[in-house]
């Protein structure tokens, strides 16, 4: 967990705040492992985010 949130740290300050979210969204359901659905959806929004800010 330690470097999933020092690896998400620098999206937390992204002036993008629908990455920013996303980030947070992920971090809160990768606490929560056993809740597999919350983390695969966290996990769409972000690669969904990341890749509007990120993408052509």
């Amino acid at each position: 967990m330690l470097r999933l949130t020092m690896a998400a740290a620098p999206l937390m300050r992204s002036p993008h705040e629908g990455i920013a979210e996303s980030v947070d969204d992920l971090l809160a359901a990768a606490q929560r492992i056993e809740d597999n659905e919350r983390l695969d959806r966290a996990l769409d929004r972000f690669g969904r985010e990341v890749a509007a800010v990120l993408g052509p």
